[in-house]
């Protein structure tokens, strides 16, 4: 049965008339005195008397209510503790009858009265959530109020959330914290080579009057500290308050990469966090590593690159740096996949290092045991990935015993069947099977049923494990019905099919024979997994499997079952390296200036697929073999075949040779001269250009077609262009994107060459960028969600106001009410009077 729950917010707009309720003690008071004069007032006209008085009090007092639904209605409050706001909060005088939930957010979103969030969380201003938290409850809410810097770092989300909450039409006010705290920070930190020596710039800048001191030092290869430097900075505002120091390092190495770090210390400071920039400077010296076995190296190869003014040296896999910054030391590395793994922090940096501008050789193949492997950090950003997967789409048939004994407690955990153990391992398949794959799962016992049939490409596993723990294990173990069910399975074309049957073989018995026919033709291969202790009942099993050449294998211990699926799949999918004598072709007869009718036969190599972007250069048959591929700003060929395949033939080495020079990271171009930093707005490029041939005159370059591409860290990795432009003679101009990750940058011509290169180190988060209000930003939040900025002192009267909003007035109710007592007063005190 329903409740009916009436709410009432009361309210008096001139509540200094309430202590004149104190007259309606006056009627009793004059009828007591009356009585002791002899005049007689009855008791019923005294009481009518009161309320008269008090409805009459109460009116002058001005009471509204406000009835339902809008009487319980909050305010929602919302409050910025990021950490650009430096602590400033809101504080209200609120009405006490007017509700209100309150909020903060920065990095995430929780209500106001929890545990402060740690340094982490407030380390990023994300408006999105806390705006589709509004607008999601708009239903239950009266009106917003946002009071925030508008420092927003989370992109393309909070307009659309800040538009789904004008959709509401709910009221939003917007109270901008533009006070911000004391903070000096470093504004930009760069580093360039000029002849022998690198020179640094490092610029600073404060919110109010402050002493601090700037320490430069060089972390990598071999540190050095420059002398410290007092800076006397300036608010913002006064003629000089930005201090830009100079500095130049005449001992940087030329052959490795130089990581710098400056800092801010000492003085009054409210975000100790934008104290801290660094910079990284390439190397000049070209220098390839070549990481594989011992005797791998191909003297001819070394020869032929020596010529072209490049060094190589050779580094075994437990040498490898684990960090981007040790692999920029190189120009290109090369990579023989069978010499030694490398640990898996060392195969992210070296993806990171190729994304940022690095150059890849890759001979042989990557980790390609299962398609999980695909996900391997190199494999990501390789030209060609060794793949038999998606070369051979499989459709995979679980044929899955569940007769009686199958509900027996397992060996592994009794407290679990032996069916569940068995389904739990057929969910495991997901990481076996490729999305291009089918699955069909079919259970029997008595009978058969088909419980789940996939299309190719379509396995929803929360469908399959739905439809495998509504089964329940009972009855015999009949096994031919279910092998002839298998038998009608579809089999797309194309597509290479394996049946594994899942049984303890406590099987009734059947001809071998009659069974053995309905795998003829091959259209099926068949594996066998026996999950119980031999029996006479699996005569008939082993008969078939022998007519068929089928291959049984033992999983008393059903935790092992997963395992056992993907060992019969790989033999499925056949091996990745395949071994004979073949051609090599190419599509335009030539491969990186290298003749493909001159090269000689490979013994070996591995099914590989291309993977996207990439450009195949080099193939046998129809399978790719050798490929080129654009990774971030970087550049990775791939030879997918095993270096002790490769011919000793100077046409092989000079194949080499190219690969390595065609993805080599280029110094910068002659007569070029640039730097990149960054700003409050993003990523600023300038390169000047000259005529190398006329270098006293540094005669400028005009007209140049000049692009920026740079490395963006926001999510994954992704290449981002921007063109220049022209500003003056020889110089060019540009601005992109750049979030707080390490940012590299090439500057290409028009032919693609690149002729400056640049390589920022990471940097502050953006919310330690620009203290203060973002007032664009807080003016785009108002004009999507259709409210208004109002400044601090103003909201006081606002929410006077909202208190007010939707109250009914009933003071001439009450007065109504008073004149209509005082009225009935009358005629009974006349009534007993005649009477």
């Amino acid at each position: 049965m329903g409740h009916l729950t009436l709410s009432v917010a009361l309210r008096f707009a001139q509540p200094l008339w309430l202590p004149a309720l104190v007259a309606a003690a006056a009627p009793p008071l004059l009828a007591w005195r009356g009585r002791r004069h002899g005049r007689y007032v009855p008791a019923t006209s005294v009481v009518l008397q009161c309320v008269a008085v008090a409805l009459a009090a109460m009116a002058l007092a001005r009471p509204q209510v406000r009835l339902g639904d809008e009487a319980r209605k909050p305010y929602l409050v919302i409050q910025d503790t990021s950490a650009s706001v430096g602590g400033q909060q809101l504080a209200l005088d609120w009405p006490a009858d007017l509700p209100q939930e309150n909020w903060r957010f920065a990095r995430t979103v929780s209500p106001a009265g929890e545990a402060a969030p740690v340094e982490h969380e407030r380390s990023a201003t994300h408006a999105a959530p806390v705006l589709r938290l509004a607008a999601a409850r708009a239903d239950e809410i009266s009106g917003v109020v946002i009071a925030t810097d508008g420092q927003f770092d989370d992109g393309a989300d909070w307009p659309a959330a800040a538009a789904a909450l004008g959709n509401t039409g709910l009221p939003v006010h917007i109270v901008p914290l533009e006070a911000p705290p004391a903070d000096a920070r470093l504004i930009e930190f760069t580093a360039r080579r000029a002849g022998q020596e690198v020179e640094l710039r490092v610029s600073a800048a404060a919110t109010t009057a402050v002493t601090k001191l700037l320490t430069v030092r060089r972390e990598r290869p071999t540190p050095r500290t420059f002398a410290p430097k007092w800076l006397n900075l300036l608010p913002p505002g006064v003629p000089g308050n930005r201090a830009t120091v100079l500095l130049s390092d005449d001992a940087a190495p030329a052959d490795a990469a130089a990581v710098y770090v400056a800092e801010l210390s000492g003085g009054e400071d409210a975000l100790p966090g934008n104290n801290r920039l660094s910079a990284v400077v390439l190397p000049r010296r070209q220098t390839v590593t070549w990481m594989g076995p011992k005797g791998a190296v191909r003297d001819g190869v070394a020869d032929r690159l020596a010529r072209k003014g490049v060094r190589l040296e050779t580094v075994r896999s437990e040498q490898a740096p684990r960090d981007p910054s040790g692999w920029a030391s190189y120009s290109a590395v090369v990579l023989v996949e069978a010499g030694g793994p490398l640990g898996p922090d060392s195969r992210a940096a070296l993806a990171d290092y190729v994304r940022a501008g690095g150059g890849l050789v890759q001979i042989g193949a990557g980790p390609h045991a299962t398609p999980r492997d695909r996900d391997d950090p190199v494999n990501r950003i390789a030209a060609l990935v060794a793949n038999p997967y998606d070369r051979k789409p499989l459709k995979a048939i679980v044929v899955l015993d569940a007769s009686g004994s199958m509900a027996e407690p397992a060996a592994a955990d009794e407290r679990r069947q032996r069916f569940d153990l068995a389904a739990q391992s057929v969910l495991a398949l997901r990481r076996h099977l490729t999305a291009d794959d089918a699955l069909a799962v079919v259970t029997f016992s008595n009978v058969p049923r088909l419980v789940y049939d996939s299309a190719p490409g379509e396995i929803d596993f929360g469908a399959l494990q739905r439809a495998i723990t509504a089964v329940r294990p009972a009855g015999k173990t009949i096994v031919l019905p279910a092998l002839e069910q298998i038998a009608r399975v579809a089999l797309p074309g194309g597509y290479e099919g394996l049946a594994l049957l899942v049984s303890d073989l406590r099987a009734e018995r059947f001809d071998p024979s009659e069974a053995a026919r309905l795998f003829e033709g091959g259209r099926l291969r068949l594996g066998i997994i026996a999950t119980g202790d031999p029996s006479p009942e699996q005569a008939s099993v082993r008969a078939m499997a022998e007519r068929l050449g089928a291959t049984i294998r033992r999983a008393s211990d059903l935790s092992a079952l997963a395992g056992v699926f993907a060992q019969f799949l790989a033999e499925q999918r056949g091996e990745a390296l395949q071994q004979g004598r073949f051609e090599l072709n190419a599509p335009g007869d030539r491969a990186l200036g290298i003749e493909a009718a001159s090269l000689p036969p490979l013994p070996a190599y591995y099914l590989s697929a291309a993977e996207q972007g990439a450009e195949v250069l080099l193939r046998i048959h129809a399978d790719p073999v050798l490929a080129l591929r654009r990774s971030g700003i970087g550049t990775c060929i791939s030879l997918a075949a095993p270096v002790r395949a490769l011919p000793d033939d100077e046409t092989m080495e000079a194949l080499l040779a190219a690969a390595v020079q065609r993805v080599i990271r280029r110094a910068e171009a002659p007569g070029f001269t640039g730097r990149a930093w960054r700003d409050a707005d993003g990523l600023r490029v300038e390169v000047t250009a000259h005529d190398p041939a006329r270098l006293p005159e540094r005669w400028p370059l005009d007209r140049m077609d000049l692009t920026a591409e740079a490395l963006v860290h926001a999510g994954t990795p992704r290449r981002v262009e921007s063109p220049l432009l022209q500003t003056a003679p020889g110089r060019y101009e540009g601005r992109g994107t750049a979030g707080r990750r390490a940012v590299s940058l090439a500057v290409r011509d028009a032919a693609g060459a690149t002729v400056f290169r640049a390589a920022l180190g990471e940097t502050y988060p953006q919310e330690y960028a620009r203290p203060g209000a973002n007032r664009e930003a807080l003016r785009r939040l108002a004009t999507l969600t259709g409210g208004r900025l109002v400044t601090r002192g103003e909201l006081p009267e606002l929410a006077a106001a909202w208190s007010t909003q939707g109250h009914r007035d009933l003071w001439l109710h009450l007065l109504a009410a008073a004149v209509a007592v005082m009225l009935l007063e009358w005629v009974i005190t006349r009534v007993r009077r005649q009477t």
